[in-house]
């Protein structure tokens, strides 16, 4: 997800504020920032709603939210710079409803439409609301929108959290005391997990071979897709495990780049389906030994008795070794000349 995705899901923030204030919900034609005019075609009991970003930006998670308010969307493409894009992250959504079996679709249009007075672009920091809703805001959200959780930080939350009410069961409704009759059967729907499976999310599918356990990859992972948990063995021993947290993982390579034995491998992505089961896949697991001196755990490929740290130590209890990259001639004066980069600096 671009920085650009996650401003625009963002910005739609004020939108899902003033529909929860509604008292009832309202059909949404949504139009880009690039969009130039102060007025639209006619839609009777329409709002058109200017965004802060273009509708290219918006992603599909951020449609999804708008339907679960119960409104009709409508993303019109007129003035916007890069309507294929926006035309995808419309699919995107209307794909994902499809797989949910759910009958709502985000409508699509590039032209004027309706006969009559000009409706005006309302914008979305400063939308308008009745009077009934100003009176009743000092009470707070009521109804669904009080039920309704805190919005999540980020976009790949905001899906998550949108699939799963889409997905949800509806409540079962209950008959009226003494009315001796049960609800009607409502009509068998097919199992959400078989149609989301169908629909790849942005989250590596990770296999591993020749793992040593020394954790560069869960350390150099920014989204914290990967644990490394330990775990006692026979004869003092300590056997660690890595695991791989889909939902968490941006599918941004650095693990599998940076591991310093290559033993980590992309196979694919993972589903929308996997992601909302949010079950931890085993990658690898070594039983190790632990460093003499500081009970670390050693790699699996270590011959001596201590790690490379306390290795080091032993070696040089006074010296230190300039980071990689740096300039040798920063120091010279350490160790009486300028040592090489990861050259030991001091006596031993």
């Amino acid at each position: 997800m671009t920085a650009l995705s996650q401003a625009a899901s963002d910005g739609i923030a004020p939108l899902l504020r003033w529909l929860d204030r509604l008292p009832e919900p309202v059909d949404l034609m949504l139009v880009c920032a690039e969009h130039q005019s102060e007025v639209a075609g006619h839609h009777p009991g329409a709002a058109v709603v200017r965004l802060d970003a273009c509708l290219a930006d918006l992603p599909a998670s951020a449609l999804l939210e708008l339907v679960l308010r119960g409104t009709r969307v409508e993303a019109r493409l007129e003035g916007c710079e890069r309507p294929d894009l926006a035309a995808r992250s419309v699919d995107d959504a209307n794909r994902l409803l499809t797989s949910c079996a759910r009958p709502e679709r985000v409508a699509l249009s590039s032209s004027r439409a309706g006969a009559g007075a000009e409706d005006p672009v309302l914008d979305v920091r400063a939308l308008p609301l009745p009077r009934r809703a100003l009176l009743s805001m000092s009470a707070g959200p009521s109804g669904a929108a009080a039920a309704r959780p805190p919005r999540a930080a980020t976009e790949r939350e905001r899906m998550l959290d949108a699939l799963r009410s889409l997905t949800a069961p509806p409540p079962r409704v209950r008959p009226a005391p003494g009315s001796g009759s049960e609800p009607p059967a409502r009509p068998r729907q097919p199992r959400q997990r078989d149609t989301l499976d169908q629909h790849p999310a942005p989250s590596a599918m990770l296999a591993a071979s020749g793992c040593t356990g020394c954790g560069v990859c869960v350390q150099s992972c920014p989204a914290d897709a990967l644990r490394l948990e330990g775990s006692p063995a026979d004869d003092g021993r300590v056997r660690v495990t890595l695991r791989h947290l889909p939902a968490s993982c941006l599918d941004c390579g650095e693990c599998v780049a940076r591991c310093p034995h290559g033993a980590l491998e992309s196979t694919g992505r993972h589903t929308w389906a996997g992601l909302l089961a949010c079950l931890p896949q085993f990658l690898a697991s070594e039983v190790l030994r632990e460093c003499a001196r500081c009970a670390e755990p050693l790699p699996s490929d270590s011959t001596g008795s201590l790690c490379e740290v306390c290795a080091f130590r032993r070696a040089n209890p006074f010296g230190a070794r300039l980071p990689p990259g740096v300039a040798p001639g920063v120091a010279p004066a350490l160790a009486g000349g300028a040592p090489a980069d990861g050259e030991a600096l001091g006596g031993g």
